[in-house]
């Protein structure tokens, strides 16, 4: 199963349609995995009509959530069942993703799940963390990692999770000036 991720697009589809579309194409550039088809979008908030319309646009089933930006301050979060186990979705927000991921593995264990997908911190995020793989796939449209936007692609099959991160334009650039502890505040107060 190939499932394309993306967060916090705040109503701006472009860059997000564009990387789907590289991923896709015959001609995938350097530095971008191909894959011939999705069978699953996962948006983790930010809008969640951003979501839905990804997913009329691409026709392809999403699994989504609601984001502070959609005005929602109650636990949203939903679960994608795959051959490798099941997939928590949430945004973030709630379980206070800007200062520690414990909550995130609190829900994850409710719900067993072996892997995490959140947003909010616009800031991309691909590692295991206290048993989980643990992804955010950052903004495509307001990226806060001096790169110029980011998504991700999951493999789940019989052999586990796998997950890679796509930068905007094919590669990764070397941040300049992301701000670090104090940009992050800023950016929570500003209501990313």
């Amino acid at each position: 199963m190939n499932i394309f991720v993306t967060s916090d697009t705040h109503h701006s589809l472009s860059r997000v349609l564009e990387m789907y579309a590289q991923i896709t194409s015959a001609n995938t550039p350097e530095g971008v995995p191909h894959v011939d088809r999705f069978d699953y979008i996962i948006h983790c908030g930010d809008y969640k009509a951003d979501a839905l319309e990804l997913s009329s646009r691409l026709r392809i089933p999403a699994v989504c959530v609601y984001g502070n930006c959609d005005g929602v301050w109650d636990r949203d979060f939903g679960v994608l069942e795959t051959e490798a186990g099941r997939i928590l979705v949430t945004h973030g927000h709630i379980e206070g993703v800007n200062y520690s991921h414990d909550e995130l593995y609190e829900l994850a264990e409710e719900q067993g799940c072996g892997m995490i997908c959140y947003g909010h911190t616009h800031i991309p995020v691909c590692r295991k963390e206290n048993g989980y793989l643990v992804l955010n796939p950052g903004s495509p449209s307001r990226p806060l990692d001096g790169t110029k936007g980011s998504c991700a692609v999951i493999t789940a099959d019989e052999n586990g999770f796998s997950a890679k991160l796509v930068y905007y334009g094919g590669m990764k650039k070397k941040p300049q000036g992301s701000g670090g502890f104090l940009r992050k505040i800023f950016n929570y107060s500003d209501g990313q």
